[in-house]
């Protein structure tokens, strides 16, 4: 399928979706600095990366971007604050001139049930799969939100305030998600169907 959409969710803040498909071609889509890191890896992720490339020069119209890491691991393109995350099937990127994003996608998936005692706390409420992985997603969101935190998954507290839009297999809605070490809330947006769930944030100072 390729590029599902790509929305401008806020001011200057994009969000942009792929689902991958046999066009990708890592050697291709990566620049060569990328392409000798990943030259050697698995099929899947070099999909993985040429869908994130080739999402964000759809995205910003730059062919000259080349990925980086900070020391906490977030990614950096200078110019740009950026998230990306990549599930079974999807990668997703959200992009900003000025302002701090991040974003999380997975694949739904019941085996979300066995690791609930991981990742969530005694004071938050998910009993089924879409509410487990809404909260898996959110905390994996603000981790890298608050990157430099180095926030572990019970760390931080995760509140679903409203449901949008529900028609019972898609829906969308609001969470907050408060960064127990330093007391910041921040909200989030959810998004759910069939095949994954996704959270995004975006820092509300634009």
């Amino acid at each position: 399928m390729g590029l599902v959409y790509i929305k401008h969710i806020d001011k200057d803040v994009c969000l942009g979706l792929w689902e991958m498909d046999d066009s990708l071609d890592a050697a291709r889509d990566c620049p060569p600095e990328a392409w000798q890191h990943i030259g050697k890896a698995c099929a899947a992720r070099q999909r993985e990366t040429a869908a994130v490339y080739r999402l964000l020069r759809t995205m910003t119209g730059r062919d000259d971007i080349v990925i980086r890491h900070e020391p906490s691991g977030r990614p950096h393109v200078k110019g740009i604050c950026l998230s990306i995350s990549h599930t079974k099937g999807f990668a997703c990127v959200i992009v900003s001139p000025t302002r701090n994003v991040a974003v999380d996608i997975e694949h739904n998936s019941d085996r979300v049930r066995r690791i609930t005692s991981h990742f969530l706390r005694d004071d938050e409420t998910a009993t089924d799969v879409r509410s487990m992985l809404i909260h898996w997603c959110a905390k994996e969101t603000i981790y890298k939100f608050c990157s430099e935190d180095r926030l572990t998954f019970k760390e931080s507290r995760v509140t679903i305030d409203r449901t949008l839009s529900d028609n019972g297999t898609d829906c969308h809605g609001l969470l907050s998600c408060e960064n127990l070490k330093t007391g910041e809330k921040v909200r989030m947006s959810f998004v759910c169907n069939s095949q994954f769930t996704m959270t995004y944030c975006m820092d509300e100072k634009a």
